[in-house]
């Protein structure tokens, strides 16, 4: 594995992690939520620039655009633009990293910013998603591929159909659409402090279970559909052949079932 490959999923591990430390606010406190979610921002920039050639090739003309390239194209500067307004409505409420400007907080921008936080941590799961084919391979290939692969190939997708319903419990438990659209903004926790990050932990890995099952499924699609082509063009292939063939057999069979016809013409022909 190359360095820069290396610095990048640490990057982006250290993110995840932080995420849903961001996310605790009732449990970490103001100071804690404040100094985390400015981490938070900066590794998400230097995220982007490290990966700047993927804005560079954005703009180059493609022969085909896949499913996967929009649906990550779309994800990709959602992300960016939920960030940016998370980091904008946070420095206005701060109170303790930017507390000698005072800026005014009000409601309106606390509900923004919860929103953006909670739709920014549902786009990262589903960037995990589209990426869980290279960090599969990267975490489990040599399992999977050792001497006990079939064993692991059983289990794993055993686990992650377990996983993902309970994150689906999760989401439901924890009133996630009222977070995602109607911007709840006041979240209470009463139950043991690492139930919480269970819980969104298992709604992540519930985002990147269906983002990576949907693109696998879109991907056989078109597969069976290059698949079916090809076996239509060879089926057409195959009917002329056979039409030429037949064609020319009973061209050959009528000449010899009508000798007497040829030897008229070939007499016409030498009378002219």
């Amino acid at each position: 594995m190359s360095h820069k490959l290396t610095l990048k999923l640490w990057i982006d591990l250290v993110m995840t992690i932080l995420i849903l430390f961001a996310l605790a606010f009732r449990i970490t406190g103001d100071v804690a939520h404040e100094w985390i979610g400015l981490v938070v921002f900066v590794l998400f920039v230097v995220h982007n620039v490290i990966n700047i050639h993927w804005y560079k090739q954005l703009f180059r003309k493609r022969k085909e655009y896949s499913s996967k390239w929009v649906l990550n194209t779309v994800t990709n500067i959602l992300l960016v633009v939920l960030m940016s307004v998370m980091a904008i409505t946070g420095f206005m409420q701060s109170k303790i990293i930017l507390s000698v400007l005072e800026l005014p907080g009000s409601m309106s921008l606390r509900q923004v910013h919860t929103m953006t936080s909670y739709w920014g941590y549902v786009l990262v799961s589903i960037h995990l998603g589209m990426h869980w084919q290279m960090l599969f391979k990267l975490f489990f290939g040599k399992a999977v591929n050792g001497a006990n692969g079939r064993f692991y190939k059983i289990l794993l997708p055993i686990t992650g159909v377990a996983i993902a319903a309970c994150g689906i419990w999760a989401f439901i438990e924890r009133d996630m659409y009222s977070k995602l659209f109607l911007g709840l903004s006041f979240d209470f926790w009463d139950k043991p402090t690492v139930l919480f990050f269970v819980y969104h932990f298992l709604i992540m890995a519930l985002w990147v279970w269906v983002t990576y099952y949907i693109l696998k499924f879109i991907s056989l699609f078109k597969r069976n559909q290059i698949k079916n082509r090809s076996i239509g063009k060879e089926k057409n292939l195959t009917v002329k052949v056979a039409f030429i063939a037949t064609t020319i057999e009973n061209t050959y069979l009528n000449q010899n079932e009508n000798p007497g016809n040829n030897q008229i013409i070939n007499n016409k022909k030498g009378k002219t």
